[in-house]
């Protein structure tokens, strides 16, 4: 150091090296504990490249959990392999049923959700911590790159994110009207992120468990919605990798319409949401998630163009603007236009 006394550097230098520590504890409280609750079925081939995902984060996590939901595969032998890794096995219950005893077992003041067959990139714990620690928000959702079961990008979620993306906030309003698969014309236009990237903070999710078994698949909405009573982070950047796969690929099939079912049926009954806005605002996701099952299904014409035409009086009631597919979804329906239907379902 210029114009330092030899031995006045090592002290100086000490000092220095705390004065950084101290910016740096300022910034993440390292008094915040993170579990991670991962629930298993059959998917032994996927866990050794999950796992080694969280263990080599360069924020370690305080805690993993693994919920097999009765594998009859090689499941309770592939986490055998990573002693630091805790093991509950329960007969099979379904998903939400799995998540609810990782969530009573975990100790955590932050609880990341992860699927099996997905895995993290090593900045994710530190990034998510960095933030919620300077937050007030319930939870945070980021985006991913998303890969066949082979590590092939798919698509083409490998393009480099746009510079300068900031980090948003949204509240509860914001996250319900966001989750409509067309959204209404007059909301706000910005992404939620991957629902399956959720971590909370334990205590403000807390008061909606048990999750019931009926949530299915839908365990990382149930974690998005009652995180975001408190409001929700969107961090912009890839830091997991979403695999889709034969077995997991479900978007747009009959267990996945069911599972949004039962979460828009559940959301206007969790503490803190029952005033009437939510409701009428849940009970129109609930119909546009019926009104696209039928459609993918081809069946009850009629039926299904009365309940799209209910959908829009609902949306114009609740002050939105329906989405233009909204609008023509009544006349596709009675039509049975193959032609309209390819056009409501496959293009933006």
């Amino acid at each position: 150091m210029d114009g330092v006394p030899p031995q006045l550097e090592e002290p100086m230098a000490r000092a220095n090296w705390f004065h950084r520590y101290f910016e740096i504890a300022e910034l993440i409280d390292v008094s915040i504990t993170t579990s991670v609750i991962i629930t298993a079925y059959n998917y032994a081939r996927f866990l050794p490249r999950c796992l080694e995902s969280v263990l080599g984060q360069s924020q370690p996590a305080d805690e993993i959990i693994v919920v097999d939901d009765g594998s009859t595969d090689q499941t309770p032998e592939v986490v055998s392999a990573f002693p630091a890794v805790r093991y509950i096995r329960q007969n099979n219950a379904g998903k939400a049923a799995a998540f609810n005893r990782g969530f009573d077992a975990s100790k955590g003041d932050l609880i990341c959700h992860l699927d099996s067959d997905d895995y993290w990139l090593p900045e994710k714990l530190k990034r998510v911590t960095e933030l919620l620690s300077r937050s007030e928000a319930g939870g945070l959702t980021h985006d991913s790159f998303i890969v066949d079961q082979d590590n092939n990008y798919l698509y083409g979620s490998e393009l480099a994110t746009e510079h300068n993306l900031v980090t948003r906030r949204f509240s509860f309003w914001d996250a319900l009207v966001m989750s409509f698969v067309y959204r209404p014309g007059n909301t706000i236009a910005d992404s939620l992120g991957v629902a399956n990237t959720i971590c909370v903070w334990k205590e403000a999710v807390a008061d909606i468990f048990p999750l019931p078994a009926e949530l299915g698949l839908g365990v990382d909405g149930a974690l998005l919605f009652g995180a975001a009573r408190r409001g929700l982070v969107y961090l912009p950047e890839k830091l997991s990798m979403y695999c889709h796969h034969g077995k997991n690929f479900f978007v747009g099939n009959a267990g996945s319409y069911e599972s949004q079912r039962q979460l828009f049926k559940w959301v206007p009954g969790i503490p803190g949401a029952t005033s009437r806005e939510v409701k009428s605002l849940a009970q129109a996701l609930l119909c546009e998630t019926e009104v696209q099952s039928a459609l993918r299904r081809n069946k009850e014409p009629l039926r299904t163009a009365c309940k799209a035409a209910m959908l829009n009086m609902k949306l114009f009631q609740l002050g939105l603007v329906p989405h233009w597919k909204h609008l023509a979804t009544p006349i596709g329906c009675l039509l049975r236009w193959e032609r309209i239907r390819n056009v409501l379902f496959h293009t933006s």
